[in-house]
């Protein structure tokens, strides 16, 4: 029987999302290859469950080694227990890299702000080692490619300050609307980082909850954007935040963008 993926988000979050299963295999096919698991070394929900990641022989019915299939309540206490370490304060480092997690067919994922093998292998070492967790997200080197406007038709978007500091949590933006027309936007936002004359995108934590905001002729509003110093090593040098906006009634996008640095 075909099972709904479950997520928890990393604000521990009361509900749950459902997504199908099909999709579940979708994204992991498009992320590529996964890092090989490795042996359970960390005592486990249940001492009697025996821990077994079950790849692509899965779509064919096949089990891998002999293990046997971990049942939806096992997968769900595996997922709590994890989540209950990550908050534990001498996991907080750990826990800051992590965006959500969700259950599927035969794994446990974890969504990392950065997916690197190091983080990777620190979310082993001090949370949990077993085979049947998968790990997504960006590893940081994913080139940025669009370009925005910061000024265009009496509409701008401008950061609080030409620079921030290095260590900054947040940074501050501003957008005017002298446009003589409504403005549209949700919470989605996007960040981008130069390194040796080449953009890349700074990976975000969690998920928007993109509500729509009206911004009338002649207001501003004001947004910040979490720079998440505890997870990047945010170096001094050139940054940008991009935010989509819609004009008017025929809901035109535009997209705006605002650099600033950090030293």
């Amino acid at each position: 029987m075909r099972r709904s993926n479950r997520c928890s988000y990393e604000n521990n979050a009361a509900f749950t999302c459902r997504m199908p299963a099909c999709l579940d295999r979708m994204c992991r096919q498009a992320a590529g290859k996964h890092p090989q698991a490795v042996a359970d070394t960390v005592q486990t929900v249940q001492e009697d469950t025996v821990l077994r990641c079950v790849e692509d022989s899965l779509a064919s019915g096949q089990k891998l080694g002999g293990g046997k299939f971990l049942s939806e309540k096992e997968l769900d206490a595996l997922q709590e227990e994890i989540w209950k370490r990550l908050r534990m304060p001498e996991n907080k480092a750990v826990r800051a890299n992590v965006s959500m997690s969700g259950v599927g067919l035969q794994e446990v994922t974890f969504w990392l702000v950065m997916n690197t093998p190091e983080r990777r292998k620190e979310f082993r070492e001090k949370i949990m080692d077993a085979p049947c967790l998968r790990f997504e997200g960006s590893d940081g080197n994913e080139p940025c490619t669009k370009v925005g406007t910061s000024d265009t038709l009496g509409i701008r978007l401008e950061p609080f300050s030409p620079s921030f500091p290095a260590e900054s949590e947040k940074a501050f933006f501003a957008l005017h609307n002298w446009s003589g027309m409504e403005l549209t936007y949700g919470a989605r936002y996007s960040l981008a980082c130069e390194r040796n004359g080449r953009w890349y995108v700074l990976p975000l934590r969690g998920s928007f909850v993109d509500l729509g905001y009206v911004l009338s002729p002649g207001d501003s509003a004001t947004f910040e954007a979490n720079l998440l110093p505890d997870v990047h090593p945010n170096k001094p040098g050139r940054y940008r935040y991009f935010k989509e906006v819609s004009v008017g009634e025929s809901r035109r996008k535009i997209l705006m963008m605002a650099e600033f640095r950090l030293k």
